[in-house]
């Protein structure tokens, strides 16, 4: 009797190119899908699934913009190329997110925007790409004036927003004079605007109005001190009542609010944004090296306690914490004291960039100075934080001076687990609270991640 064969399924198949996809390594990930991609039908398919679901170009820093621009036009290629077969999908089907990041000169970012290749990649995404989920634009260190683009690139940019039902989210980064009317029309519900100034700027409501957005579209922002949000001390002065009620309304759907500190007098900022929307559920700060005025510049209490449906807090904070370098942790202590917290929140969520030393085998070389870490634990010890049910802790540990060969990720993580529950005994002995802890590694280091 002959054994019979059965054909495996395209899900089976599909699970095995999901496990090449988790692959760490971005070099072998790559070589190992564009391998994949040459067995079969559905291999390819899956493989483009996880190779071409994300595309960046980058523009770095000192670098000519041949580079990028022969990428680009080199993507191009592939797209159309990729046009012509027969039950096969193209590259931009599988597309979910696309980004273009400018970190050189303005005169560089000027030469790629007005190049060809780049308003009709945007063409060609807008007519083959159905599922498109996030757009990032981001100028370089200087800003990019929007009337100084070419009208090809701003309408392809424009009509990409509205016509693609699917794209729910955009990121936009140093630019000045963006169109009001820039969400007219689209789906977008999650934003990210930094370092953007928007036309009028004297008109306090001009991309918030019934012709130009939908009330309840946006369900998350993140933002920094240039969003059009009027300031509280300039409302009564300014704006009648209904004007106001009107503008808030926009807001109403936004569940999550993610603002970036750059300025000493920010939080206030961030104060009177929080405050205006009462459905928020998460609030993200992010600190970044401020200067000294930092905490002169906290108001006396921060009161989230407005918020009735906020149910998690997290502060971020980008600076690395070293020896002789503890302001992050005495900053982050300041917010928290200045707190009122609301009785829905139940978690709260610390993320720290910090210096890591070999031999890694004594606390001050996972956490420098251990005390001002003592210090950051009776802070969140106190009967401030009673109701709060879940303390998550992020650590990214930077070995960056250590040789590479003498650095164990895997025996990093658990020591600085180990000597995470000496340097926060409270937390960690706690019987109301669960501690949680998550490390990385940088540059490119996996996760752990332990509870207790």
């Amino acid at each position: 009797m002959q054994p019979i064969h059965s054909p495996i399924p395209p899900e089976i198949l599909e699970l095995f190119i999901d496990e090449v996809g988790k692959k760490s390594e971005k070099l072998e990930f790559w070589a190992t899908l564009q391998a994949c991609a040459l067995v079969s039908r559905v291999f390819r398919n899956r493989a483009h699934h996880h190779l071409f679901s994300s595309i960046s170009f980058v523009q770095r820093p000192y670098s000519t913009p041949t580079r990028t621009l022969t990428r680009l036009w080199k993507f191009r290629e592939l797209v159309h190329s990729g046009m012509n077969f027969a039950g096969l999908t193209g590259v931009l089907y599988h597309l979910r997110a696309l980004a273009l990041i400018i970190d050189g000169s303005i005169f560089d970012a000027y030469r790629i925007l007005e190049d060809g290749d780049i308003a009709q990649l945007l063409r060609d995404v807008q007519v083959h790409s159905h599922s498109l989920e996030s757009l990032t634009l981001q100028g370089s260190s200087y800003p990019i004036v929007w009337t100084n683009l070419t009208p090809t690139f701003r309408r392809a940019l424009k009509d990409l927003c509205r016509s693609s039902p699917s794209m729910t989210t955009l990121n936009l980064e140093n630019m000045v004079g963006v169109p009001n009317a820039l969400l007219k029309g689209t789906n977008i519900r999650h934003v990210r605007f930094h370092y953007i100034e928007f036309e009028e700027t004297q008109m306090a409501f001009g991309i918030f109005r019934d012709d130009l957005l939908n009330k309840g579209q946006l369900e998350s922002i993140d933002i920094d001190y240039t969003f059009p949000f009027p300031q509280s001390n300039s409302l009564a002065k300014n704006y009648d009542e209904c004007a106001m009620e009107n503008y808030q309304s926009f807001f109403t759907g936004v569940k999550k609010l993610r603002y970036v500190l750059n300025r000493s007098d920010d939080l206030n900022h961030f104060v009177a944004v929080a405050r205006s929307i009462s459905g928020l559920e998460t609030i993200e700060l992010e600190l970044s090296n401020l200067d000294n005025g930092f905490l002169r510049g906290t108001p006396l209490h921060l009161p989230l306690h407005e918020l009735p449906h906020l149910h998690r807090l997290i502060i971020r904070h980008r600076t690395l914490v070293n020896i002789g370098m503890r302001h992050p942790l005495f900053k982050v202590m300041a917010i928290l004291k200045s707190i009122t917290l609301p009785k829905s929140l139940h978690t709260l969520e610390l993320f720290f960039d910090v210096s890591a030393r070999a031999p890694w085998t004594k606390p001050t070389h996972f956490f420098p100075d251990p005390k001002s870490w003592g210090m950051l634990d009776a802070s969140l010890s106190q009967a401030q934080f009673h109701r709060v049910r879940e303390v998550v802790m992020n650590l990214k540990y930077c070995p960056l001076l250590e040789k590479p060969w003498t650095f164990d990720e895997g025996v990093c993580s658990e020591r600085s687990y180990e000597m995470f529950r000496g340097v926060f005994p409270l937390l960690s002995n706690s019987k109301s609270k669960r501690l949680d802890l998550n490390v990385t590694f940088c540059p490119g280091g996996g996760t752990m991640r332990e509870e207790h």
